[in-house]
């Protein structure tokens, strides 16, 4: 079959305008704000099909609701791995103000006006060039899927391992099949949820009640975000090098283990808190009054506080804690009104574990003899991460690469080695000694497959420093 030069450029020119035009407006979004998708989005080439069958106006509603779709699960793909968990969140968040609210309006309509000028753009050059026919948008179709394919970390070939070339970002995104996918998914955990019991090691060593010594006044709980339990033990030691030398200098007993873990920080909380996995909704004041770790330290004479460096209204903490006995609550505003210094990614901006740590140790130095008892839900390592790029980021990176470690989970493994040396001089520099139990939430959420599988994934490790 005899293909003529202007049949070929035809299908050139078109394949070039049909697969940056819908996605451009993404390329250029990526890289001022957190979006996760593929290169190429498969949901557009279905669409396409359509164009010669169906009214204008019919095809123009279905590629504008397509980008919309497109913006919604790029924006927020990292909380589909737990659907229904995030919607509950969501129910929690405060109330926008009607100057915010006219802000987001005005943005999406500036976003729908620039897809339609795409879109008209789009159909303006198919008239010269006749690319938006059912066969040219399958053979386009099918050059990406092959490469997608075969290459590694991608839509089609999970096992990197065994891809003929590696692209780290993804090929191919299917945003309504991920979608569905994790309402199914969602729905699944829901009904495994209910009420299960679970291993918690806070109230395994905080529950009974403690000797009378003048360290046991200050006890403190840190919940560490995304510190899973690395398959490199090599790595893992790495992390928290700094806490042993804190043992030896600060004459504390250092005990180490690992427990279950299932779903994120929300479920994780519950589990060190009640001894059970279960959703924040389901919490019920006699289940409360007969579980809650808080609720055991309030009888024990102790005053119970809280602290997360991101706002209250995520997942309804503001709410909830209280319930479970929380007494004093420092969240975003207060952190801020005491002057903390904010930082982290765009999603979950707010002060700085580091800051945190300073601020705590010196707290617990206020008053030595008020039995007090501290939670913490760390923030700074929540994926999505920030790019770090500092001298000391790089050396760390180097001796790892080596061994073929991916580098997200560099990243990753560096912030968590840096909270742990700043929390460890915290402590150093404390005049108080206290009784501190940190334990990992979840394995890091990572949404390549093969990331993931760096991390055990029934396990997370936790450390006791107790003072002898």
């Amino acid at each position: 079959m005899k293909v003529s030069t202007s049949e070929l450029k035809s299908w050139i020119i078109g394949g070039i305008c049909f697969l940056i035009i819908p996605n451009i407006v993404f390329w250029i979004l990526g890289e001022r704000i957190y979006l996760i998708r593929g290169i190429f989005v498969a949901e557009y080439f279905f669409i396409a099909l359509l164009y010669p069958f169906v009214p204008a106006r019919i095809f123009n509603l279905l590629w504008i609701l397509c980008a919309l779709i497109d913006l919604l699960f790029a924006s927020t793909l990292l909380f589909f791995m737990d659907l229904g968990q995030m919607f509950e969140a969501a129910a929690g968040l405060q109330h926008f103000s009607f100057g915010q609210i006219v802000k987001w309006v005005l943005l999406l309509s500036l976003f729908i006006l620039v897809s339609w000028v795409m879109l008209w753009l789009l159909k303006k050059i198919d008239r010269k060039f006749h690319f938006l026919k059912p066969k040219k948008i399958l053979t386009y179709l099918l050059v990406v899927l092959a490469i997608d394919l075969l290459s590694g970390a991608n839509t089609l070939n999970m096992n990197a391992g065994h891809a003929t070339f590696k692209i780290r970002k993804n090929v191919l995104s299917a945003p309504l099949l991920s979608v569905g996918f994790s309402i199914v998914r969602s729905f699944q955990k829901e009904r495994k949820w209910e009420v299960t019991p679970a291993r918690s090691v806070a109230k395994e060593i905080f529950g009974v009640h403690p000797d009378t010594s003048s360290a046991e006044r200050k006890q403190i709980l840190i919940l560490v975000e995304s510190w899973g339990l690395n398959k490199n033990d090599e790595l893992q030691s790495e992390l928290t090098r700094s806490l042993n030398l804190v043992a030896e200098q600060k004459g504390y007993t250092i005990n180490k283990g690992q427990t279950p873990y299932r779903y994120l920080t929300q479920i994780a909380e519950m589990r060190e808190i009640t001894g059970y996995l279960r959703t924040f909704s389901s919490v019920d004041s006699s289940f409360i009054s007969k579980h809650s770790l808080f609720l055991v330290k309030q009888r024990q004479g102790y005053h119970v506080i809280g602290l997360h460096a991101y706002s209250s209204g995520f997942y309804n903490r503001q709410k909830w804690w209280p319930s479970l006995g929380v007494q004093e609550m420092f969240f975003a505003n207060e952190f801020s009104d005491l002057g903390l210094p904010f930082g982290g990614n765009p999603f979950f901006r707010g002060a700085e574990d580091t800051a945190i740590a300073n601020w705590l140790m010196q707290r617990v130095s206020i008053q030595k003899d008020r039995k007090e008892f501290y939670y913490w839900v760390t923030l700074n390592t929540h994926l999505p991460l920030l790019d770090r790029n500092s001298n000391e980021y790089k050396s760390f990176a180097l001796r790892w690469k080596n061994q073929g470690i991916d580098p997200d989970i560099l990243q990753l493994s560096f912030q968590l080695r840096e909270f742990f040396e700043n929390l460890s001089n915290a402590i150093l520099r404390s005049e108080t000694r206290a009784h501190i139990l940190l334990i990992g939430d979840h394995a890091p959420p990572f949404l390549d497959p093969s990331a993931r599988g760096a991390y055990d994934g029934n396990y997370v490790p936790y450390i006791e420093l107790r003072p002898k």
